[in-house]
């Protein structure tokens, strides 16, 4: 049985924040790619489809996920 991803969502507050992040020339690069990440999960994007665009692996990318899920913009 395939398995599934958990949806991914946010709240306007949150997306702001990580848009803010992800635009702000000051945040380190890191920290914008892995908002940029969670942006696109929330967006609906497939996990595999994230992963490919930044070129890092699903599990990179499943772990940000989880992340946000389960600590917000701070996780």
């Amino acid at each position: 049985m395939p398995r599934h991803a958990p949806l991914v969502t946010a709240r306007p507050e949150e997306i702001r924040l990580l848009q803010a992040l992800k635009r702000n020339p000051q945040t380190p690069q890191g920290v914008a790619a892995r908002a940029t990440m969670v942006l696109d999960s929330i967006g609906g994007d497939q996990i595999k489809e994230v992963a490919h665009r930044h070129g890092v692996n699903v599990l990179t990318v499943s772990k940000w996920r989880r992340r946000f899920i389960s600590r917000g913009v701070a996780g």
